[in-house]
């Protein structure tokens, strides 16, 4: 299971549904979340030992955020820890998977407004108010409590998603908490990656808790990480006999002398990708600054559209790159519609795709 989807909050409720539509138990979803949550929370705990007595706090919500939340409590009460439980947002709904849950915790429920001193004493903090679909600003006494968390600078660990995250974006309004460590299940979420968000998640930990690939419709997991896994199937792999005139040749289109860094950056970049042969094309300026710098690209001088077209006539060359530092101007678009009616394959970037931003 490779996991490089990064799911949307709506997308991974889409997988719970289908999941439960094709015979999976809801309720040992949770069982199995709440497991993988209680097992981290232990990690975490082996690994952060002290000789102070452990105290754990449970923030929980409503839904089966909460319920995550509650199966670890009890799996951690059994296990001979001090966990405390705190109803945030009030009972969960009756004959839910949360309220299932809730029912089978055998310990002490405590209310929002005796939290304060729970929250002192806590050695450990576990944010289980909300989850990835939470999509709206915390206000009142829910951004007091996650304000005050955060003020206490105890290590939180939070289910899911930090509480006030938008699990679809990566932002927040108003206030969210700032996790130690963040558990998720079955995907990362794309707040686990942009920004705020990542630097509000602390470690990732993903667990696997049942659901598998057959309820995931890939087609609409239109994120990805950005893993070596996910490309390096489709880089080529040379062949034995093979040499620099059969493993293409890029041409890369220059700048002005001021502006020339960028397409060395490109023109260097086609080696390492491993291209066996790259031109840079470039005016008569230009020219000596990037013989200077590189050593395995050649130079071919290039001072008007005519020459330039006239470079593209060149049978050997198969790629041509063109807009790194090339300027945002009328000579720079002449260049790229010459370039795409060269038939070869083009790659379009930065200047060339800029140059065109007036036009409707």
């Amino acid at each position: 299971m490779s996991c490089l989807e990064l799911l949307t909050a709506d997308q991974m409720q889409a997988v719970d549904r289908r999941a439960v539509e094709l015979g999976v138990n809801s309720y040992q979803l949770m069982q199995s979340a709440g497991r993988a949550v209680a097992v981290e929370i232990q990690n975490y705990l082996s690994e952060h030992s002290s000789e102070a007595p452990v105290s754990i706090l449970m923030l929980v919500g409503p839904g089966n955020n909460g319920g995550d939340a509650l199966v670890a409590a009890t799996i951690l009460k059994k296990a001979g820890i001090a966990v405390h439980v705190l109803l945030a947002c009030g009972q969960p709904k009756q004959g839910s998977d949360a309220a299932q849950a809730l029912a089978e915790w055998e310990g002490q429920v405590h209310l929002t407004d005796s939290g304060d001193g729970l929250l002192h004493e806590a050695s450990l903090i576990v944010d289980a108010l909300f989850g990835a679909g939470f999509s709206r600003a915390l206000s009142g006494d829910l951004k007091t409590l996650v304000e005050t968390v955060n003020a206490l600078s105890k290590p939180v660990i939070s289910v899911d998603v930090p509480s006030g995250l938008d699990g679809s974006t990566g932002g927040f309004d108003g206030a969210c908490i700032k996790a130690d460590v963040t558990i998720t299940f079955f995907r990362y979420k794309i707040a686990h990656y942009l920004y705020p968000g990542r630097a509000l998640c602390g470690q990732l930990v993903l667990a696997q808790i049942g659901l598998s690939e057959m309820h995931l419709n890939s087609s609409d997991a239109y994120c990805q990480r950005n893993l070596p896994e996910m490309f390096v199937s489709k880089l080529p792999v040379p062949a034995v006999t093979g040499h620099k005139f059969t493993r293409g040749h890029v041409l890369v289109r220059g700048g002005s002398m001021d502006s020339s860094g960028a397409a060395r950056l490109s023109a260097n970049t086609a080696l390492y990708c491993g291209a066996g042969l790259v031109t840079l094309a470039c005016d008569s300026e230009a020219l000596p600054v990037n013989a200077a710098h590189l050593t395995a690209v050649m130079m071919q001088r290039c001072d008007t559209l005519r020459q330039w077209k006239r470079t593209l006539e060149d049978p050997r060359i198969n790629v041509v790159l063109i807009g790194p530092g090339n300027g945002v101007n009328e000579s720079t678009r002449r260049a790229t519609l010459a370039a795409l009616a060269s038939n070869r394959h083009c790659v379009v970037d930065a200047d060339s795709l800029s140059c065109w931003q007036s036009q409707q």
